[in-house]
Parts: C-alpha cells; structure tokens; sequence
C-alpha cells in the first residue's frame, strides 16, 4: 500500500473528526489484559510519559490507566507486582536498554519470558528487592529480586528492558 498523499491524510482526518461529531466520544471499550501484558503496556505508557513533547490531556489519561492498573495489581493479590510497576516511574530504577546482548548479562527471548510467567504462576511473594548495579564491569546491571514464600527466589532485569529485547 502506498503511502497516503498529504489530501488523504487530511481526508481521513476529517472524516473521523466527522464522526466524533456525529456520534461523540463516549465509546466505551472493555479491555481485559493479562498480568504480563498489563505490565508491557503500563512499561511502554511509562517510557512515552518521559517524552518531553508529551504534553496535554493524552499523558494526563495515560497516567491515570497506569495508576488504575496498579490499584488492579495491588488489590488482585500482587503487590509485589504492583510495586515493580511503580518502580518504572521512577528513572533512579531505569536500566539502560539494550539491543545487543550484554556480555553475561540477562537477555529475555519470548520463549524465556514464558518460561518465567509459568515458573512464578501461582505464587506468593514474600519479599522485593532491587539491587543495584556494582559499577562498569558488572555485566548484569541492575535487577529484581523476588523472594516466594516457598523460598524460592526469581531475578530479572526491569519490565522495559523485557519489552524492548
């Protein structure tokens, strides 16, 4: 398909401007999200945030869905998920993403992530913890740690850095 001239941009925009018009915006959408891809989306909601021409009433709904998915969390039975998510609104927590493997480091492939939503299903956690990275030549950086209450435990690198490998 060929890229719409600048005349069917503006077309397009009228017609749905159009129908905002005609039937107002009170559509309602129902939305149901799994635990995983509630925190993608809550990551990717977060990292859009940061931009600084981001400005407006979009941000402002963004913010009020994440903190809404958040209170869902929190409220479900995973706190501890819950907090991890919080965690990405704060740039102390960032990771620096990476497109390349780093040396030694934790790479996510989607069959990795699999395994680890199934290892951690069912689950209930006893403790959080985020350490920090130990300088220049720590190939992991900074991560989480999940203590259960069966002890057992489970790492992993912040949700963002998950989304974009």
């Amino acid at each position: 398909m060929p890229d719409p001239t600048d005349k069917e941009k503006e077309e397009l925009i009228e017609r749905a401007s159009e129908e905002v018009r005609r039937l107002g915006d009170q559509l309602d959408i129902e939305l149901h999200l799994g635990l995983s891809s509630a925190m993608y989306l809550v990551a990717q909601l977060q990292l859009a945030m940061r931009h600084p021409g981001n400005t407006g009433e979009a941000p402002e709904i963004a913010r009020g869905f994440i903190d809404g998915v958040i209170q869902i969390m929190a409220r479900g039975g995973y706190p501890a998920t819950a907090e991890v998510a919080r965690a990405g609104d704060d740039p102390k927590h960032d990771v620096p993403a990476t497109r390349n493997k780093p040396a030694g480091g934790m790479v996510y492939s989607p069959e990795m992530r699999e395994r680890m939503i199934k290892e951690i299903a069912g689950k209930t956690v006893a403790h959080l913890e985020y350490s920090e990275a130990e300088g220049e030549s720590d190939p992991i950086g900074a991560y989480w740690t999940i203590t259960f209450t069966d002890d057992s435990e489970f790492s992993f690198r912040f949700m963002a850095e998950l989304v974009n490998q």
